[in-house]
């Protein structure tokens, strides 16, 4: 059974609440990534996507420079546990709706993310999808 921990990217981006919007879009520009994470005492507060820039900052004429990321920040996150199966992951994007599922350790700690793309990738070799529903 392939777990997430053998997909997931180990790299955690993280911004502190306070910064601005504007931070964020640079920061996500510069490490050409869509996503940062909020994290408070090592436990994640939240998240912002490029998604929530467009729809709860551009959309609305909000000001990037003024509005923190704190305010806009996605706050109930939804999280994997490290060991969980790929068909785990999958099963919890598509019923919450979500691209990218950050992994944690039994401490509920963020140690990796899993992303849509990281999916894609593993199914795009057709060997490893029927390997993924395997009981070995």
């Amino acid at each position: 059974m392939y777990t997430v921990d053998e997909i997931m990217n180990d790299s955690l981006f993280l911004i502190p609440g306070h910064a601005s919007v504007r931070q964020a879009a640079l920061e996500m520009t510069k490490r050409n990534i869509g996503m940062l994470m909020i994290l408070n005492d090592g436990k994640i507060a939240g998240m912002i996507t490029e998604r929530d820039l467009t729809r709860r900052i551009l959309a609305q004429g909000q000001p990037t420079d003024t509005t923190s990321v704190g305010e806009i920040m996605q706050g109930e996150i939804v999280c994997i546990r490290s060991g969980a199966s790929i068909a785990e992951a999958c099963a919890m994007m598509l019923a919450e709706k979500v691209r990218y599922l950050p992994v944690v350790n039994e401490n509920a700690e963020p140690i990796g993310i899993v992303g849509m793309t990281d999916l894609i990738t593993f199914f795009g070799n057709s060997a490893e999808l029927g390997a993924l529903f395997d009981d070995d």
